[in-house]
């Protein structure tokens, strides 16, 4: 039986987290499939380049406002070639006016157990965090 893996990283970002990011170079496009921008089980579709590869990630939102947590689960994409599943959790705390910490929670169960971890994603999602909050701080 697959096991369910999990990583997280908490990586500070300089700029308060009362602003929704939506600044990075990392994205070509997202486009929404079903409900709004903002609710909850709304579906987008994420075209993004990996290691100069273009890929797409459908995803089902989930906001937490009392939690602070933006979670998305992976419908279907690219990162389910070798995932069954795969879940991204961005908890957020704010430090000040200026500063938050950002703790990111990914968890997937992968096909075969023998496939590699895909560290990839894992890099992207760390540093599409850290570049929309690099932007935002110039904003």
């Amino acid at each position: 039986m697959a096991q369910i893996h999990k990583h997280e990283k908490v990586i500070k970002i300089k700029y308060s987290a009362y602003r929704i990011p939506k600044v990075t170079d990392k994205l070509t496009s997202i486009e929404l499939v079903a409900g709004d921008w903002s609710s909850n089980d709304s579906v987008k579709s994420w075209h993004y380049n990996l290691n100069g590869k273009a890929e797409i990630l459908k995803e089902r939102t989930q906001v937490d406002k009392a939690k602070k947590t933006l979670t998305l689960t992976a419908l279907e994409g690219d990162v389910l070639r070798n995932c069954k599943t795969w879940k991204t959790t961005f908890q957020v705390a704010p430090k000040n006016e200026t500063a938050s910490c950002v703790k990111i929670i990914l968890e997937y169960e992968k096909i075969n157990e023998d496939d590699p971890v895909p560290r990839q994603y894992f890099y992207f999602v760390e540093g599409l965090a850290k570049e929309v909050g690099d932007n935002l701080s110039k904003a």
